[in-house]
């Protein structure tokens, strides 16, 4: 939990408002449709066997299966659409702030906005485990993981993440 944090929901508030305004600084594929964003400053990230992943970011959006990207009232990419689009659009989306994050619906997915208005959504069709997503700060040691799991908001050290982490 964040420090001063009681709740998952105060945990989500305040990464949150410290994601708003910060520059989207990479974006890059995980397994199978897992979509990570990277925000504010870049960090190496080690692997496992001791080669250089792909950065890390001050915090960090994760997303698993069923997602999507809208830009003006157009559906520009999603995780279960054409692959040749999602470069070109992720490419549109770096450099660009966050300016809106929230949770929408009984069963909370999560929504990005950019500055742009582009717009970052989850829709889960999972019937089991619901939304994969997953916010991380990464500026705490270790890091503080915010995700949905069983029915609740949670909050932990992300030792137990539900998005697909290929790092």
């Amino acid at each position: 939990m964040i420090a001063g944090m009681n709740t998952p929901s105060d945990a989500f508030a305040k990464v949150v408002s410290d994601l708003v305004g910060m520059k989207l600084s990479h974006i890059w594929r995980g397994e199978r449709t897992a979509l990570f964003l990277e925000f504010g400053r870049l960090s190496e990230r080690p692997r496992k066997d001791g080669s250089t992943g792909n950065p890390l970011g001050e915090i960090s959006v994760g997303l698993e299966f069923e997602w999507r990207i809208e830009v003006d009232r157009r559906l520009a990419c999603g995780s279960s659409g054409d692959q040749k689009l999602w470069a070109e659009v992720f490419e549109g989306l770096l450099g660009k702030r966050a300016s809106q994050v929230e949770l929408f619906g009984d069963v909370p997915e999560l929504r990005v906005v950019m500055d742009a208005q582009e717009r970052l959504l989850t829709f889960s069709l999972d019937e089991e485990d619901g939304p994969q997503w997953a916010l991380t700060d990464n500026r705490s040691h270790p890091p503080t993981w915010i995700y949905w799991e069983n029915g609740e908001l949670r909050c932990d050290d992300g030792r137990r993440p539900k998005v697909d982490d290929v790092r």
